[in-house]
């Protein structure tokens, strides 16, 4: 599902499934909304409101993989 408080901030909710600290697929509507063909960006930086530390993570087709797992341990996910 995706979210839209914020459009200058795009984000998006998603049920974490067992075996999300590898890698969580960003939902279809939030891939076609936001980044396909606007952007070929493929480093995103992710924050919470949790805190003002920003992560980079990697994604790799519709999904975020490397640095996931660090932002999932800073957030006790």
């Amino acid at each position: 599902m995706c979210v839209m408080a914020n459009p200058h901030e795009p984000h998006f909710f998603k049920p974490l499934l067992p075996g999300f600290r590898s890698g969580v697929t960003i939902p279809l509507g939030f891939v076609s909304t936001h980044i396909e063909g606007k952007t070929n960006q493929k480093t995103w930086k992710l924050r919470s409101e949790a805190s003002y530390i920003t992560w980079e993570v990697i994604q790799e087709g519709m999904r975020l993989t490397r640095g996931w797992k660090d932002f999932t341990t800073a957030h006790d996910l």
